[in-house]
């Protein structure tokens, strides 16, 4: 099996799907017991040694070029079945020939540094409504407080909020009250790396077809958000009668909270154009 980056080499060498220096960083925030070593870090099938440690010099550039090439890898390793034991990452509704495509696509985007501004979000969410757990790809950080007066008594409905305000001051954030022992406990969310192979329906001149969306997103609180979403969209053959092609995909901001809806994300903004 070739190298999916240089199309030469044999394609041994172990890449990492999530980035291992942030499952380092997640891995951090969890107790022992939370860590999950079971699950898979790395796969073969998609780049060589050589390709994989320049690979990994483009994405320590940036948070968009890391997402520009996990997307890359979810399409390399679908051309190399390198997910054969995996089926979370295995794209089962795109044809081959259209993830070969797409992976040109993006392995263009890593070798000449473009981006894909349209797809590309930053976002704001309601920690309140939100459901925050210590999973794979995710780290949650558990704040335990006491509250009590001047003679050390335990103060009880005291509200306590607290915010992670990167992208705007719109942002709701974390709120609680203290118990009657005077003690306040809320779980926030402090970091996320995760790819989603998601379907959603899209309608072309009328007609519904299923598709692949795939969903890549990261976070570091009080750092930086990142949501890139690419649809994998067929190549549509049209006649000489049909030259005009109507295509319709629901907004992303409800795709995201119909395949995220442990985070309730409330709002999106172009990446490039957050500042």
């Amino acid at each position: 099996m070739k190298c999916r980056y240089c199309k030469d080499k044999n394609a041994s060498s172990k890449e990492h799907l999530v980035a291992n220096r942030r499952l380092t960083q997640i891995n951090s925030f969890k107790q022992l017991e939370e860590i999950n070593d079971n699950i898979p870090k790395t796969f073969k099938k998609i780049t060589c040694e050589t390709c994989n440690n320049k690979l990994g010099k483009y994405e320590d550039k940036s948070e968009f070029n890391l997402a520009h090439a996990t997307i890359w890898k979810i399409l390399a390793g679908n051309i190399n079945n390198a997910f054969e034991r995996y089926p979370e990452y295995i794209l089962k509704l795109t044809s081959l020939k259209t993830i070969n495509i797409y992976e040109e696509q993006f392995l263009n985007s890593i070798i000449n540094n473009l981006i894909f501004p349209a797809l590309t979000f930053t976002f704001s969410f309601d920690a309140q409504k939100s459901v925050f757990e210590n999973r794979f790809g995710e780290a949650v950080k558990n704040i335990v407080s006491k509250v009590l007066d001047e003679n050390g008594n335990p103060i009880e409905d005291v509200t306590f909020y607290s915010k992670d305000s990167f992208l705007n001051n719109n942002d709701k954030g974390y709120i609680s009250k203290s118990n009657e022992n005077g003690e306040i406990n809320i779980n926030i969310l402090t970091r996320i790396e995760k790819i989603i192979i998601a379907k959603e329906n899209i309608y072309i001149n009328n007609e519904i077809k299923e598709i692949e969306i795939i969903i890549y997103i990261s976070f570091d609180a009080n750092n930086h958000r990142l949501i890139l979403i690419f649809p994998l969209i067929e190549e549509i053959e049209i006649g000489l009668k049909n030259r005009h092609i109507e295509i319709i995909l629901e907004d992303f901001l409800i795709i995201l909270q119909k395949h995220l809806p442990e985070i309730s994300i409330t709002e999106l903004k172009n990446y490039y154009n957050k500042i």
